[in-house]
């Protein structure tokens, strides 16, 4: 089985959907040596200097703690930062971006980790870099550097405890909290990097079935697990999951309610 049958075999209905989160544990670390914060630190460091080399490397720091946490964010959700998989592509389609934004910033638009304001300063700080031959004025290497923590604490706030359980019924099946008759739930293993499905019929276990980073839904899920304090990102990142399994019901269609 898979997710676009199971939700056929459950017989939801995705005009009145029910959306209840359960739990979550805190995310591992990466294996990184340096971390993010410790690039912002050397940045920060860096700027205080009071000379033209520590201006340059205050910015290069900055830019550096900005790609650093898009990398061990990225290892943390299971997708290679060095070999993005090609299924990440099907999710960054539906959304609509800056032509000249790099993939991985994209992508982390695409999973709701930062908002796109800082996204966009974000890619405003790299082009800052591209001109190798211009001393960068304190002031601009003081935003570089608020830009770069700014970002950081957005990808924390998502990242720090993941919500990884949750399940999807509708109103008709449910039943009390956390109880229905028939639905989904879901539960993201962070050692594994996939997340495990049990669809239930009328009280009924299924066949059970894992989505990893080989699935383009995985990605849907994973926009879905970094959105569950937001009603309305929820409802997209359903919308999106929909699309990505190629469910026949027309998108505007799809209703759903947070708890």
């Amino acid at each position: 089985m898979n997710l676009k049958e199971s939700f056929k075999e459950t017989k939801l209905d995705l005009t009145n959907l029910v959306f209840m989160p359960s739990g979550g544990s805190g995310s591992e670390n990466s294996n990184f040596e340096i971390s993010p914060k410790e690039f912002l630190r050397f940045s920060k460091l860096d700027f205080h200097s009071n000379n033209s080399q520590g201006l340059i490397n205050s910015l290069t720091n900055a830019k550096r703690a900005i790609d650093c946490q898009i990398d061990e964010t990225l290892s943390i959700l299971g997708i290679d930062f060095q070999n993005i998989p090609k299924q990440s592509e099907d999710i960054v389609s539906f959304m609509e971006f800056n032509k000249d934004l790099p993939y991985k910033l994209k992508l982390i638009q695409a999973l709701n980790l930062a908002p796109s304001y800082i996204v966009a300063k974000a890619r405003t700080l790299r082009n800052k870099l591209e001109h190798y031959y211009k001393l960068p004025s304190k002031e601009e290497v003081q935003e570089s550097i608020d830009i770069a923590e700014l970002f950081i604490r957005s990808i924390e706030g998502k990242t720090r405890i993941l919500e990884g359980e949750f399940f999807i019924t509708d109103s008709k099946n449910r039943i009390d909290l956390w109880e229905y008759d028939s639905g989904l739930s879901f539960g993201f293993d962070e050692k594994n990097k996939s997340f495990r499905i049990q669809p239930t019929k009328k009280k009924i276990h299924l066949d059970s079935f894992e989505v990893d980073y080989k699935n383009a839904e995985y990605y849907g899920l994973l926009r879905l697990m970094l959105s569950v304090d937001d009603e309305f990102e929820c409802l997209k990142s359903l919308q999106l999951i929909i699309k990505l399994i190629e469910h026949e019901i027309p998108i505007d269609k799809i209703k759903l309610e947070c708890e």
